[in-house]
Parts: structure tokens; sequence; C-alpha cells
């Protein structure tokens, strides 16, 4: 290996190392911030598999939908997360940070590697070549529309999914350019595919994007029948998974019917987005964690017809240079393509828009981007005129390093992330009032949190959460009649809701009707069988009409998902108690006075078995 080849390799090197090393360094901040009640709690703090041994958490993770859908991927390293670092939100943000870090490693290879892969003269210069893959992937690392998909510990599957989508990418390229190994490179990109869409289903568009790839910078259109049979294991993937998350999401209620958003409405919600992510990508000054539908989609508004207008503009611009500037068609078939699976023509959930959605499409936009700083760069012949532009690049990136800094605070807690979006949309979404009603409410600022559940029936009179979190309040007060109506009422609205079968199982216990609590207690375990709370709860009835066995039996699942909850072992202590067997229950007590150490009444009864025993 020459001299020159390992200097090159060393300013690579370098490079890679600084442009990683920036990047954690620059989302050090999300390392403070808590978890929030926005689906934080099913994948992590509120997910009682977690507490399984990990081999069995695993085997879970493998036949179970989570938040609507199947990514067994994502799920698995919260549980190795979780056995090193407990519930300790520090070490999630960690591993996010970590990944983020890694995948703009990966844009900068994707970047040479595109490179070195087209035809023109720039793969000849070295200096531009890196200078470019650099801009791209620290636009890629620094943007502050990637902030969501970091920061936000449920967002694991963005940073991860596109880990092994970067990696499937980099695989192809490597395969379509080798002479040798071509097997194993292909079979590579092939499971790094499947282990992509097995961490988000986003990924689906890849088969495609490779089809893009093939068209440039390969520009291997002369072989088309051996491409498309390339590409048959990869839509076959796509299309298994693309069909389990329909039916995952259809089922549990999270695509949102005709009825309620017809075809146009989506075609144009479809179309603002597209413009939305660009006009963000350029002029990142506000974004939201939360995009709501505020108001009926109008195609001769500024929102949807500048939308309307820049799409149309855009796709005219890469037609007419499809022949001369084959990138621009690329870059933009990309964007569309990598969008599509999010763009809302099939609409999950309420929002129109969300940043994390970017993480993926935006590698395309910031290489080309690149390509034009590096082009930029190389045409200014004066020196004073190339510090000028590299002044200016350094300053822009402070600018957008800052912007990302400030974006974080976002996410320090719930309150902060709820009272942020009504600081910008004001109190038109119930879906918000509602979190932070529940973010006050985990507080335990009660008065807070009645009057945003209060607000959120006043745009959303059938708002099941809203119902049930304002009947638990009035359980809490006392007002039992008020608390059964409006729990009652949370089921009628959503049949499947396993907290409001509990709660409405305790207002039963407590007027003391214990058969018709066990009742509903049931119900809720029919939805959730590791739900502790209901485990928990239909022991304590059990308890309560003396069948002591079917107490045991519950108790002890509650402990198995919920471990370190005292009561749970509290319960079992006494219920062991009860049946004769003061072994156990001085085995359960003694445990739920280490979780509990300060508990006196747990003390005593310790104290009263052992001196029954001497």
């Amino acid at each position: 290996m020459s001299k020159n080849q390992n200097e090159k390799k060393r300013i690579i090197a370098l490079t890679a190392f600084g442009l990683t090393f920036i990047t954690f360094l620059l989302y050090l901040p999300s390392l403070s911030c808590d978890f929030v009640n926005w689906d934080d709690e099913h994948y992590v703090y509120g997910n009682p598999h977690l507490h399984l041994p990990l081999i069995d958490y695993i085997k879970w993770t493998l036949t179970s939908e989570v938040v609507s859908n199947w990514h067994p991927l994502t799920m698995i390293p919260y549980g190795i997360d979780y056995k090193l670092w407990g519930l300790n939100p520090t070490g999630y943000h960690l591993t996010n940070i970590i990944l983020h870090a890694i995948n703009t490693l990966l844009v900068f290879a994707l970047g040479l590697c595109l490179i070195k892969a087209s035809e023109n003269t720039l793969k000849n210069n070295f200096k531009i070549t890196v200078f470019i893959a650099l801009s791209a992937a620290l636009l890629f690392g620094l943007h502050p529309i990637h902030v969501e998909s970091v920061a936000w510990i449920a967002e694991r599957k963005d940073v991860l999914s596109t880990f092994f989508f970067l990696l499937a990418v980099i695989a192809y390229l490597y395969f379509a350019q080798a002479k040798t190994k071509k097997v194993l490179l292909y079979s590579l990109s092939l499971i790094a595919f499947a282990l992509s869409l097995m961490s988000k289903p986003m990924a689906v568009t890849l088969p495609v994007v490779l089809l893009i790839l093939d068209y440039f910078p390969l520009n291997r259109g002369s072989n088309l029948r051996t491409i498309l049979l390339e590409k048959i294991p990869f839509f076959f993937l796509s299309a298994t998974i693309s069909v389990t998350t329909i039916i995952f999401q259809g089922t549990t209620g999270a695509v949102v019917s005709l009825e309620r958003l017809d075809t146009i409405d989506r075609i144009l919600i479809a179309i603002r987005a597209y413009g939305l992510y660009i006009y963000k990508t350029i002029v990142p000054l506000e974004f939201a964690p939360f995009y709501p539908v505020v108001k009926e989609p109008l195609l001769f508004s500024i929102e949807y017809g500048g939308s309307a207008l820049l799409v149309i503009v855009l796709t005219i611009l890469s037609l007419f240079t499809i022949k001369k500037y084959k990138i621009f068609s690329a870059v933009w078939g990309y964007y569309l393509i990598t969008l599509l699976p999010v763009i809302g023509l099939i609409q999950v959930g309420n929002q129109i828009a969300a940043d994390r959605y970017m993480y993926i499409p935006s590698i395309g936009p910031f290489l080309l981007i690149g390509l034009g700083l590096g082009l930029g760069y190389q045409r200014l012949n004066k020196i004073h005129l190339k510090g000028l532009f590299i002044f200016i690049l350094l300053s822009a990136t402070l600018l957008i390093s800052l912007k990302t800094i400030s974006q974080q605070r976002i996410w320090k807690d719930s309150v902060t992330l709820w009272n942020y979006e009504i600081s910008i949309y004001g109190d038109k979404s119930d879906f918000i009032h509602n979190n932070l009603g529940q973010a006050y409410f985990d507080t335990s600022d009660n008065v807070r949190a009645k009057k945003e559940f209060e607000r959120t029936l006043q745009i959303n009179p059938e708002h099941p959460k809203a119902l049930n979190n304002l009947g638990y309040l009035a359980y809490q007060e006392g007002d039992l009649d008020r608390a059964f109506k409006l729990i009652k009422r949370s089921i009628e609205v959503d049949r499947n809701f396993t907290l409001a079968y509990i709660n409405l199982g305790a207002i039963y216990g407590t007027s003391g009707k214990i058969k018709e609590a066990a009742k509903e207690f049931k119900y809720a375990l029919a939805l959730e069988p590791a739900n502790p709370k209901a485990h928990f709860n239909l022991g304590l009835a059990y308890k309560n009409l003396g069948r002591i066995e079917e107490a045991i039996s519950e108790f002890r699942l509650a402990i198995k998902f919920d471990p370190l909850n005292p009561s749970s072992h509290t319960q079992l202590g006494l219920v062991y108690g009860f049946s004769g067997n003061e072994e156990q229950a001085l085995f359960y007590l003694k445990k739920s006075l280490r979780l509990e150490s300060t508990n006196k009444s747990v003390r005593n009864l310790i104290n009263q078995i052992e001196l029954k025993q001497r």
C-alpha cells in the first residue's frame, strides 16, 4: 500500500472519528431528560414484560405487538437496557445517542461509497469527496429535525432501523460493483434489511431505493431483468411486513377510517407533508413533537397550496433534468418513496406530520446539499473566498447545533413537552390536553390535572382516557357515583381500555361488590394478561372472597410482572399466613420490607410471626 493511500485512510479515519464524537457531544443534554408519557410507558416504564428473565422477554418480543407494531428488534435492546439501568432514563437516552452517532458515521461512509460508484470526476478528487460526504453527514447528525428521533426514548426504532437500513444500502453498493464475494454481500444486504424491518416497518421502501441506486449512480439499466430478479426477496420481505403492520394497526384502531378522513383530505395532507418537511429542513426554526389536525385541509391555502406547488415544481425540474443530471430525479424519487409509508394516505392517529418521519428520507436531500457545497467550494479560486465560504458553513453549523441543543430541552419531561405543544397550537387538541393532564397527575398536581382532563372533554366529549382519568380523580375524592358513570362511559367508547376495567373494578371493590370487582379485573386480564395491577387487584378480590389459593396465584403473577412492588409481596405474605404457611409468609414479608424498609406494619407482622415460632 502506497504512502498516499495510507494518508487518505488516516484522513478518513480521523474525519469519521471527529464526526461521530461531535454528534455524540451535541446530544449529551438529552441524558438529563426523563421518560415522557407518550409511548415510553408502553415500551419501558409501564411494560411489565421487562421484569421477565431476558430469554423469556425475547420470546415475548417475537410474538407480540407493541403500540400497533411488530418490531421485536426494537424491543430487545430495551430489555438489555433494563437489565443494565433499571428504570433510569439516562441509560436509555445514552443508547439512542450512540446509535445516532453511529448512523451519522454510516451516512459519511455512504457518501463516500456513492461518489466512488458514480462516473463523474469527483471520485478522483479526494479532498472534495471527503468534503461532500462530511457535509452530508454533519447535516444528518446535527440537524434539529432529528432531535425527536434521538431524544425521545420511544423512538429507538428510528435510530435502530436506520442503522440496519444504511448497512443494507452500503452492502448493496459493494455487491453491485464487486467481482467476488457477491453472494456474501447480497446476503448481508438482505439480512440487514430484514433486521431493519424488525426494528421499524418504515424501512419497507428499501427495495425501491435499491432500484433508484441501480438507476443512479450505478447505471445498471442495461441489466433490467437481473436487477429485478435480485429485488424479489427484498420485495417479499417488504410485502410481508406491510401486510402485518396494516393488520396490527387496523385491529388496534390506530388507522383512521374513511368516515373520519376521506380520500381527498388524505391526499391533501400527504402533499402538505411533503412540502412541510422540505420547509422544516431548509428553515429549521420551529419544530413540534405532535402536529395535530386543527382545521380542514384546503387546497387553496398557503399551507396546502404552497406545498402542492412546491411538489409540482420539483417534480417537473427532476423530469427536465433527467437526462443530463440524473442525481436530481434520483434524490427526488428517494425522498418521495421513503416518505410514502408515513405520508398520510393510510392515516394513523390524529397527526398530520412528525419530525421523526424524516430520519431516513432526509439522507438523500442532505447528500445532495453536501454535493452542492462541495462543488461550490471547488469552483472558488481565491483563498479569501474559500475562507469566507468555510466561515459561513461553520456559522450555519453552529446555528443548527444550537437549535438542536435547545430542542432537546423540550423532551425534559412530560409537563415540559405538552406545555410546549400548547404554546404552539393553543388549546385545540384533546390528545395534547389529556397527556398534559396525565403528566400533572403523575406529579400529584391533581388540580391542574383535573382542569386539563375537563378541557380535553370540552374538545372531545368522548375521549376515553380523559373520561377514565376524571373518573379516577372522582374516585380518589370519594365521589363513587360520578366515578362509576365516567369510567363506565370510557369503556363504552373503548371496549379494549384495560385501565378503565381495573378502575371500575376498584370502584366495585370499594362499594363492597367483590364478585363484580373480580369480574372487571378478569376483563382487564383478558386484554392484557401480563398487567401486574390487574393481577394484584384480582388477588385482593380473591383474598376477600376467601379463595386463598387463587389469591396466592394472582399475587405471584403480580410479582412476576412487577417484582419491585412491595404491596404484592406484602399481600402474598399475608395470604400465606392465612393458609398457615408461616415460612412462606415470612419470606415474602421480608422481601416487602427490603423493598420498603420504612413500612412499620410489615415489620410488626414479621415480629409477630417470629415471636409465635419461638
